[in-house]
């Protein structure tokens, strides 16, 4: 079949000349279900007391990817909630940073500082499956230092691409 269009995001750091090599281009059959997650970011309590009760009429679970300072504080779950969420409505609870950090904006030390306190707080409190997963505050990451930090901690990161959350990098191959 034809394929009509084609996108590349190539960015440079003044390093010298950029090279693209491309050995194959095919066409991939899609799929004959979608796939669709709901996610919710930092905690607010209205993941609680709205989207939770609402998902669980439609017999759908989403993930809430957390900020651990936010919780217990005043507009946000409670850790009472965010076990209930995930115990007993099956959501997967992943990484946002430990404290809503622009990973961008930081020095790598910090970025890291922050994935690895994130990721041993979601370990610690029994959250080990989204663990694996973090959703960059602010959908803001790049390819330079934020995403290999991503692929030392994380199976797979989440940001944000033209206003939607499309832009999903997976770690992991399947």
């Amino acid at each position: 079949s034809a394929i009509n269009s084609l996108q590349f995001r190539i960015k440079d750091k003044s390093a010298g000349t950029i090279n693209l090599k491309i050995n194959k281009v095919a066409l991939v059959s899609r799929p004959t279900e979608g796939v669709v997650s709901f996610t919710f970011d930092d905690g607010y309590d209205d993941i609680y007391t709205v989207a939770r009760r609402y998902m669980d009429q439609k017999g759908i679970a989403g993930t809430a990817y957390l900020v651990p300072t936010f919780i217990d504080t005043a507009g946000y779950m409670t850790m009472a909630q965010v076990k209930n969420l995930h115990e007993m409505n099956g959501w997967q609870i992943g990484a946002h940073t430990y404290e809503h950090t622009n990973l961008v904006t930081v020095a790598t030390s910090s970025a890291e500082q922050s994935m690895i306190a994130d990721r041993n707080w979601l370990v610690k409190n029994g959250f080990d499956d989204g663990g694996m997963d973090l959703a960059y505050p602010n959908g803001s990451f790049d390819e330079f230092t934020v995403k290999p930090l991503c692929r030392k901690y994380f199976r797979s990161c989440r940001g944000i691409g033209n206003g939607n959350n499309d832009a999903i990098t997976s770690i992991t191959e399947s």
